[in-house]
């Protein structure tokens, strides 16, 4: 070298001195193992925003089907009562008729199953 040319001694660095060689990736401060690891972790938080974005556009669209449900449901609601007060109000007259024998409770029976309408 030319400094040892002159008469200079220039130190030589090694292992066993405790410098740190250029170039080691055992001593980096972040390997490349964590990298990928952050990268996966930044990825996967993402990808949930992203579906917490999908799940709140999806609430708010939603959100004007909500009467029309509920209106559903009523008349749902109100459609089932009736069946069960009609089928409530057969088997009465049927009872009846059976148990009195009399004309008009089988009268009713066959109105209401021909028609829909009680007296």
């Amino acid at each position: 070298s030319p400094l040892q040319k002159r008469g200079m001694d220039v130190p030589l660095l090694n292992e066993d001195d405790g410098y740190a060689q250029a170039g080691n990736s055992n001593d980096n401060l972040i390997s490349n193992k964590s990298i990928i690891i952050l990268i996966g972790i930044l990825v996967l938080q993402f990808l949930l925003s992203l579906m917490a974005v999908a799940c709140i556009y999806y609430i708010m669209v939603s959100q004007h089907e909500i009467p029309k449900v509920l209106k559903s449901r009523e008349e749902s609601l109100f459609l089932a009562q009736s069946i069960i007060d009609n089928s409530d109000y057969l088997t009465s007259e049927a009872r009846g008729f059976v148990q009195f024998v009399e004309k008009v409770h089988y009268d009713r029976y066959w109105k209401l199953l021909l028609s829909g309408e009680v007296e």
